[in-house]
């Protein structure tokens, strides 16, 4: 081969070279552009404000699941974006993650260390992903680092889910509220005031509800996972109790109004149905929307230390 013939090739070369090195800088160049709009679309995410119309306790607990692959997303834009080492990409993963919790307290939203915790399922998925292998079977490599990752992303769904099947078990048995049949169903209940449990009580299970405030006045509050009883005019409880008689107080509430049902009963079971559209025997009644109902209360007044059994809440 002549000269002339050896240095043509290099020359004929040199342009693809030139041409796949810019591919390659544009092809970098786009992913950096879309890592930042993914990460100004997450941020503003995180600190918009979320509505106050359903409150429904599976429903947060899903959003907090949606943390762990929302940080793995995290992780792999700020790799893109800065190229950084792993361990800096993770660390400055964390930064955000703990930013975002303390600073959405500014737009309405709390801070959990549920969150934080999921954050950080998300990140250790992200963290076994980029990690590079030095292995020589590098498919076995990639389907252990692909088990591992998804179970770091898929740790959080297990944990909650309790509550999720509890949903799924009030959707389908609505217009029944509540009737402890199921052993998750506490999960629907928020505390204000009361220790809650499950038991078995004449052969039928019930909630057991104890005043255990410190004040005279604690509820037990379902936030039930349906919240449209627009078809329906009355909300019933069966509930009972031994001892002294007691101040009770049953209530359905939606973001601004209020129906409440208070009055003194005997030691007993007593079945009290609340009328959702008529004043005269609501009670008090404020406008209440049925259409949004976001939570029901059964609470005990001036008992603390005194027990009772909620036996069902339904709609009729």
């Amino acid at each position: 081969m002549s000269n002339e013939t050896g240095n043509a090739i290099p020359r004929l070369l040199t342009p693809l070279v030139r041409s796949s090195a810019q591919s390659a800088r544009s092809v970098t160049g786009y992913w950096k552009v879309v890592s930042a709009l993914a990460l100004v679309l997450l941020m503003i995410g995180f600190f918009v404000p979320l509505p106050n119309g359903y409150r429904a306790i599976w429903f947060s607990r899903l959003q907090d699941t949606l943390h762990a692959p929302v940080f793995a997303f995290v992780a792999v834009c700020l790799r893109f974006l800065f190229h950084r080492t792993l361990l800096q990409t993770i660390v400055l993963a964390c930064g955000v993650a703990v930013f975002i919790e303390v600073f959405q307290a500014g737009v309405g939203r709390s801070m959990s260390l549920t969150d934080l915790t999921y954050d950080g399922f998300g990140l250790a998925a992200a963290f076994v992903m980029l990690r590079r292998t030095e292995s020589s079977d590098r498919w076995i490599s990639r389907c252990c680092r692909l088990t591992l990752a998804t179970t770091f992303l898929l740790t959080p769904l297990a944990m909650e889910s309790p509550v999720l099947i509890d949903a799924l078990r009030a959707a389908r048995e609505f217009p029944m509220l509540a009737d402890f049949n199921s052993g998750c169903e506490t999960h629907r209940w928020y505390s204000g005031g009361i220790k809650m449990r499950r038991v078995l009580n004449h052969g039928k299970w019930k909630g057991e509800i104890q005043n255990a405030s410190l004040h005279t006045y604690g509820s037990a509050i379902l936030l039930p996972v349906i919240g449209d009883w627009s078809e329906y005019d009355r909300v019933c409880c069966e509930f009972s109790f031994t001892g002294p008689p007691m101040q009770i107080l049953i209530s359905a509430r939606d973001a601004k109004g209020r129906i409440d049902f208070s009055r003194e009963y005997t030691a007993g079971t007593h079945r009290v149905c609340v009328n959702l559209r008529n004043p005269v025997t609501a009670g008090r009644l404020s406008h209440l929307d049925l259409t949004c109902v976001q939570s029901f209360h059964f609470a005990l007044f001036d008992s603390p230390g005194r027990t009772a059994l909620i036996h069902s809440v339904m709609l009729e």
